[in-house]
């Protein structure tokens, strides 16, 4: 055989190892890819779409302890009592019920009791648009490991859970419907905010994009810090749901009422939120608030008692000249020491690119300028 031809079957019987060696290295890749598909199938519990769900009941010791339905457009608190859902927390929880995985199941092992499931101390449950339901039952804890005995509803398999999930499905009625006091959406654009009942009453209302107070040109950013406060006020616990006094919550004679306009045009509506406080004397001073068209009252930090109590000057516009910087030309200094008159100039580059700024003294004597 030529040398020339030993050559080539050499070459060609490289190529055809290289070749095996690719075509193995691609077949154990997607093998191992198979097998971690697998894995992570056999771990996960639940295989739904959270946007399929329409209703969600909480049970505890057995007790059906809230449920929530899904109408077209938000979350619903129906039972232990009637009011807004929080989406935000309720998707949350579904989010982690969907993704949930087991550590490992107990298949052989009969015995429900022995693990806390022959009555669930924690049950979540799940209805989809279909009718079908899923969820979990939670039994006792494994202090050993930290981690849960649990089983899918309508499935007798016990299985193991990290111990931190408890936290996670444990929910009350109040973690999982609207804290927002002023029930107004994050987009929501305040337009106007009227705010009576502390020591200098004043009136915010937007010119444009510009806000103005009592008709004067306003600090905008304070002017923000106050819509934001009142968009943003959370509630921190129930105080009642439909108060037969309110001046127990010193609601009576509120330290502030905020009277919102939201949206413009045809889209226009109003909102008041008052705020109250209890004069503390056994029992420590509690901040409340309530809006206007609701029953509820709602205990809420004490900050919003400052954010709303404003002094004229505090959100008075303190600009002291309003200029365009880059309209400016000159500037002149005087003073009993003498007068300093200092130009700018921009000059556009040959080849177009961003202009040279120049400045020049040019009295009491000729000379460049330091820009900063």
């Amino acid at each position: 055989m030529k040398q020339t031809t030993k050559t080539l079957v050499g070459l060609l019987v490289l190529l055809l190892l290289a070749g095996g060696i690719a075509g193995l290295a691609l077949w154990a890749g997607k093998d191992e890819q198979k097998k971690a598909e697998a894995k992570e199938k056999s771990e996960k519990l639940f295989d739904f779409d959270k946007a399929h769900v329409k209703e969600l009941r909480l049970s505890k010791e057995g007790q059906l302890a809230m449920r929530l339905t899904k109408s077209e457009k938000a979350w619903k608190l129906v039972q232990p009592v009637e009011a807004e859902g929080d989406d935000s927390a309720v998707d949350s929880l579904l989010t982690s019920l969907s993704a949930l995985k087991q550590k490992k199941d107990l298949a052989e092992e009969k015995d429900l009791k022995a693990y806390g499931l022959d009555q669930p101390k924690l049950e979540v449950r799940i209805q989809l648009d279909d009718g079908k339901e899923q969820g979990l039952q939670i039994g006792t804890d494994n202090t050993f490991d930290n981690t849960l005995f649990a089983k899918k509803l309508g499935d007798g398999t016990v299985r193991v859970i990290d111990g931190y999930q408890k936290n996670t499905f444990d929910k009350t009625a109040f973690d999982l419907r609207d804290k927002k006091v002023a029930h107004l959406d994050d987009s929501a654009e305040v337009r106007r905010i009227e705010v009576t009942g502390v020591k200098a009453p004043y009136t915010l209302e937007k010119d444009g994009t510009t806000w103005k107070v009592n008709g004067a040109p306003a600090d905008g950013p304070a002017a923000d810090r106050v819509a934001g406060a009142l968009k943003s006020l959370r509630a921190t616990a129930i105080a009642s749901e439909t108060a037969a006094s309110l001046k127990e919550f010193g609601l009576d004679k509120p330290k502030a009422t905020a009277r919102l306009t939201v949206g413009a045009g045809k889209d226009t509506y109003t909102r008041a939120v008052l705020v109250g406080q209890t004069k503390g004397s056994a029992t420590p001073q509690k901040t409340y608030a309530k809006r206007d068209e609701s029953s509820v009252v709602y205990e809420v930090d004490k900050q919003i008692v400052s954010d709303l109590e404003k002094e004229p000057f505090d959100l008075q516009n303190k600009e002291l000249v309003k200029l365009d910087r880059e309209a400016v030309r000159k500037v002149v200094f005087e003073s009993p020491s003498g007068r300093v008159e200092i130009t700018r100039v921009k000059n556009a580059p040959p080849d177009g690119g961003l202009p040279d700024e120049v400045f020049t003294v040019v009295a009491p004597q000729q000379g460049a300028a330091k820009k900063w």
